[in-house]
């Protein structure tokens, strides 16, 4: 297992003052893809906030996530990393 996903640890709460926090997005995509977290940050995109997540699947496939901090929304849902 890759040094990072052993890492991740969901109590270190991280929460925008408005929106979605950073803890549950990461918890909703593990739930959803069922795979580990590699990383997860919330970043600045031209003035918006959005959260990023990269997963492993069960079957080594690298996805990566941004969501909107504000509203939770998916911007680029899973896409795959060669």
């Amino acid at each position: 297992m890759p040094v990072a996903a052993q890492r991740y640890n969901a109590s270190e709460n991280r929460t925008n003052e408005r929106g979605v926090d950073l803890d549950s997005t990461v918890e909703r995509i593990r739930r959803e893809t069922g795979g580990r977290v590699l990383h997860a940050e919330t970043r600045n995109n031209k003035g918006n906030r959005e959260h990023r997540v990269r997963i492993i699947t069960d079957r080594g496939e690298v996805k990566r996530y941004r969501v909107d901090a504000g509203s939770g929304k998916v911007v680029s849902p899973g896409k795959q990393r060669n």
